[in-house]
């Protein structure tokens, strides 16, 4: 597993590593892979990063809560947990600034090649939409 990080932001898994603050070598989180495996799935790096965050949080807290300890004089103090989770959110409503709308439409090409396939399967109203005998001729009421 590798780790590498250019300070210039060059590539977007640099530019998670920045936004996640793995930017030490002496202190590595996370390796190339799993970001690049991330960055697969999301929509971009600002949501990559946020699933990183969680995915750190659940390994935090999986044995328990995170505290501040202190022993005689020696304090510890961790990272609060609440604060990764408001990074995520952070990040989150970063990425979500950056994703495209789709309104899930079709093209009129699309559809006129899809009306003139006769080897697809239409479903019964496509077929019979148009064809209906009462459109071309008035209804008359036969009980008067």
């Amino acid at each position: 597993m590798s780790w590498s990080y250019n300070s210039a932001l060059a590539t977007d898994k640099d530019y998670v590593r920045f936004l996640i603050g793995d930017v030490n070598t002496n202190r590595q989180l996370i390796d190339d892979e799993t970001i690049e495996a991330v960055l697969d799935n999301e929509a971009n790096k600002f949501m990559t990063a946020a699933a990183i965050v969680e995915s750190m949080y659940r390994g935090l807290t999986a044995g328990g809560s995170l505290e501040d300890r202190k022993v005689g004089e020696t304090r510890i103090r961790y990272q609060r947990v609440s604060d990764l989770m408001l990074q995520v959110s952070s990040l989150r409503a970063r990425g979500s600034a950056h994703i495209k709308p789709s309104a899930g439409g079709i093209y009129e090409s699309d559809r006129k090649s899809y009306d003139a396939d006769t080897s697809l399967d239409k479903a019964e109203i496509a077929k019979r939409m148009t064809a209906n005998p009462r459109t071309a001729s008035t209804i008359t009421n036969s009980s008067t």
